[in-house]
């Protein structure tokens, strides 16, 4: 971000203090970034953001709660902003659902993760609520954004953009 935007400033949020621990150690000494345990609900309804970005965090809401949650991003960013949403979807059809599911835990065994680390994850994945990708193109466009599209996308896992 310091190379294509070097005056931008960042403001990361997230429920887990551990998450902006994390963060912190990342982006240690810089100035320009602030940090704040916060959920989607705190999120600034009065155009203050150019972007917002998410990563992986919106898939543990209800399809409502995600609705509501494109309606305040969309309220929350200035003229020509932009919303990024990396995030998990399912598939549109169940009879792909087996082969989202195989390419995932292919990639997570080639990224080196362990059987009992995948076991884990299939736990914690248990909780997850994903929308189709079309169901989040259709949110986004009826929040109010003048452009949607998917950027790229990889089986399960898309990158979901919206324009204000």
């Amino acid at each position: 971000i310091r190379t294509f935007f070097p005056e931008a400033s960042l403001r990361l949020s997230d429920r887990s203090e551990a998450m902006l621990g994390a963060a912190q150690k990342r982006f240690a000494g810089d100035p320009r970034v602030s940090y704040h345990v916060a959920d989607f609900s705190q999120l600034s309804s009065h155009q203050e953001y150019h972007a917002v970005v998410s990563a992986l965090a919106i898939h543990h809401l209800g399809d409502e709660a995600k609705q509501e949650l494109f309606t305040r991003v969309h309220k929350a960013l200035k003229p020509g902003g932009v919303f990024v949403n990396v995030e998990q979807v399912i598939s549109p059809h169940t009879n792909t659902t087996s082969l989202y599911r195989q390419m995932h835990e292919d990639h997570a065994h080639t990224a080196g993760l362990s059987h009992t680390e995948w076991t884990a994850a299939q736990h914690r994945m248990s909780y997850d609520r994903p929308a189709t990708l079309y169901h989040q193109l259709r949110w986004l466009d009826e929040a109010g954004f003048t452009s949607v599209d998917c950027v790229y996308k990889d089986y399960r896992f898309a990158t979901i953009v919206g324009w204000v």
